[in-house]
């Protein structure tokens, strides 16, 4: 951690915005009644103004941005530097650890440790930096007084850093005034600058300068960013939502809580509590599913379903995918019947016309969709645990040197990020996208985490090479992963050790020329140099076939069925009897199937754990609740008549009372245990997958 950086300095695609640019115009006094009014609590240190004076050690130059280093908790006294616990200004007002400061480049310091020099008399602060949400790239909702903390120069690897192992040194002639900094976990707008607990309606402000100068700052973010260890730029980075466990004492709420919230009360209209109490015993097993179900899954612009494939490896419950293109829906159709919802429409058409999550039980009526195909009232139909999101790439992709017919709504289609959140309610939302969105247009990058901060979820980002996931080919795709209010946002999975698949190795498992149907044996007329098909494709699959698109023997392009498994898909996916230009796009377009199966099975722990707080917020006992998580796995990959009545059964018991739960737990156990024997395990590199009709 001895990475220099300057104060004012955020490392990203972007340049921080220029302050001046984003001035709140002045509005007159608040009335006093209004509940919106603004005010402190008017305790003697939220506003004091430090005076400079204090001599600066010799080691210390400010004609230029003062330098800051990253510090841990553990880092050692500053040379010629003794730490104390206080200091008094000359108005009075005592420094120490918890005190929050304002510095010179508009940024802020919560103090943990306080440092003198031996000789110089200077004395240097050390804290968790802290930053004006307006000011980070656009990454945040811009609100008054909310503030994120700020962690730089983060270790790949570590998945959820301690805000007090990222810290930075200030001197304290850098800082002009003492503030009031509270941290929580409560969404906007409880505890904002002018929540009644620690107002004093004696003081108000007549313009909206006053506020920020002097009101409460409220902290509900944690920004980290992580550094390359060869390049030193930051290709991984998050916004996290801070928990209840990072929350100043007495201001935090449950994250079951938030979660609960969120997925079903939020959607009716009901704000957020400030002091949340879980369902009562009647509700409360009705709103958790036991951890022996599967985990929901929803796929939106999903093609022929490349990740949804690798959803379905995971362990996760495909429920529906949606498309407006008609043969990836065909595909969709052929290979997974009626256990798969396919909905062949737009982004727009489906958060605005089939049953959505913003209204309550009722509002809808029968008549609304189109043939009738919705009951009145079902408004939670798309509610799921997962959803995935793969925008159209075309107008982002690195490749992209002329304008296209659907720029327009590719790119559009990007910022629809909202409507599909509050219509999904997803727990944990995974998104893929080409690496140009992050590189080559760092202002819709923004927009995309901001889109998702602004209905409270947490999000991360990584530049990942499939290469690392099981694919043949070492694309670099950019990756997110979100998370509701409450819910713990997942980690990236780690790049496998096993040697990466070779061209020939993947074209080892061709089905015999009498078992391949005419319309996969269709290639390109192509011919060039030959090359060794025992190394990876070094060539990137394109929906049009691109340079990637020759046989190791150099003698024509590879065939359709050589193109999907290429991409990850088994000899027992189907393909539709079409051009081979269309099964190249749906392959070209996909998600590669094994690096697909690592993102989401990095997921299924986050959400276990998860079920684990919510379960001990509602008091539900672990042995009632919980089916043995070693007999889940062997549930998730079940398939007949056996599968379908065990889940029966777990639905029956999540709908039963507490006690009655208890007495029909081992009853349900005794039915996992005894179709174990009969099911059917999905090995981590299969050669073919039956896809349940």
């Amino acid at each position: 951690m001895s990475t220099f950086r300057m104060g004012a300095s955020l490392r990203s695609p972007l340049n921080v915005e220029d302050e001046e640019n984003q001035r709140i115009p002045e509005i007159p006094i608040f009335d006093e009644d209004s509940s919106d009014d603004g005010s402190d609590d008017g305790s003697e240190d939220d506003i004091e103004i430090i005076g400079s004076g204090i001599a600066l050690s010799p080691d210390q130059d400010l004609s230029a941005p003062y330098a800051r280093l990253t510090i841990s908790e553990a880092e050692p006294v500053p040379n010629n530097h003794v730490k104390i616990d206080s200091f008094q200004l000359e108005s009075g007002t005592t420094l120490k650890s918890g005190k929050t400061v304002e510095d010179m480049d508009g940024d802020f310091l919560r103090i943990t440790s306080l440092f003198r020099h031996r000789s110089a008399r200077s004395i240097i602060l050390r804290g968790i930096q802290i930053r004006r949400c307006r000011r980070m790239n656009n990454r945040l909702p811009k609100k008054v007084n909310e503030v994120c903390a700020v962690l730089n120069d983060v270790e790949i690897g570590v998945a959820n850093p301690k805000m007090l192992d990222y810290q930075v040194d200030v001197p304290l002639d850098n800082i002009i005034c003492v503030r009031r900094c509270i941290f929580t976990n409560k969404v906007f707008a409880a505890c904002k600058f002018s929540d009644s607990s620690w107002r004093d309606n004696a003081i108000q402000w007549t313009t909206w300068s006053e506020i920020e100068e002097s009101a409460v700052l409220v902290c509900r973010w944690k920004y980290i960013e992580y550094s390359h260890p060869k390049t030193q730029r930051p290709t991984e980075g998050a916004m996290l939502r801070l928990r209840q466990e990072e929350s100043d004492p007495g201001k935090g709420v449950p994250d079951a809580a938030l979660k609960h919230w969120w997925r079903h009360l939020e959607a009716a209209g009901e704000p957020p509590s400030p002091a949340p109490a879980p369902p009562t015993a009647e509700t409360q097993l009705a709103k958790f599913v036991p951890a022996g179900s599967p985990f929901t899954y929803g796929d939106i612009c999903t093609g022929c379903g490349g990740a949804l494939l690798g959803a379905k490896m995971a362990g996760l419950k495909p429920t529906f995918a949606l498309d407006s293109w008609a043969e990836a829906c065909k595909t969709l159709k052929l290979n997974y019947g009626r256990s798969l919802e396919v909905i062949h429409r737009d982004i727009n058409y489906f958060c605005t016309k089939t049953p959505a999550g913003d209204y309550a039980a009722g509002d809808y009526a029968a008549g609304d969709y189109a043939a009738g195909d919705y009951a009145a009232g079902d408004y939670d139909r798309y509610y799921v645990d997962v959803e995935h999101i793969s925008h159209p790439c075309q107008y982002w992709a690195h490749c992209k040197t002329t304008d296209g017919k659907d720029d327009d709504a590719n790119s559009a289609a990007g910022f629809s990020i909202i409507p599909l959140l509050r219509k999904s309610r997803p727990r944990i939302v995974t998104l893929e996208q080409t690496s140009g969105l992050y590189c080559k247009h760092p202002e819709a990058f923004n927009a995309l985490v901001h889109q998702a901060t602004a209905v409270n979820y947490s999000i991360r980002w990584k530049l990942a090479y499939c290469g690392d996931h099981g694919h043949v080919q070492n694309r670099k795709r950019l990756f997110c992963f979100a998370s509701c209010p409450g819910e713990q946002c997942p980690t990236f999975p780690p790049a496998r050790t096993s040697t990466r698949p070779t061209i020939n190795s993947i074209l080892a498992k061709l089905p015999s020329s009498r078992d391949t149907p005419p319309h996969m044996k269709q290639h390109s007329r192509k011919e060039g140099p030959r090359y060794d098909g025992n190394l990876p494709l070094k060539q990137l699959i394109t929906t049009n076939g691109g340079e990637g698109d020759l046989h190791p023997r150099g003698h024509r392009g590879f065939t359709c069925q050589e193109f999907a498994l290429l991409m990850g898909f088994p000899t027992t996916f189907k393909f539709p009897d079409t051009t081979m230009g269309n099964i190249k796009r749906m392959c070209g377009n996909a998600v590669p199937v094994e690096t697909a199966k690592d993102m989401f099975r990095s997921v299924i722990p986050s959400l276990r754990d998860s079920d684990r707080e919510m379960r001990a917020w509602l008091g539900v006992a672990e042995e009632a609740a919980e089916i043995e998580e070693v007999e889940e796995d062997t549930f998730l990959t079940a398939s007949g008549s056996k599968r379908k009545q065990r889940e029966d059964d777990i639905v029956a018991l999540s709908e039963s009372s507490a006690s009655e739960a208890k007495k029909r737990a081992s009853h349900v156990r005794s039915l996992l245990n005894a179709a174990r024997k009969e099911v059917v395990v999905i090995p981590d590199n299969p050669e073919v997958v039956t896809i349940d009709d």
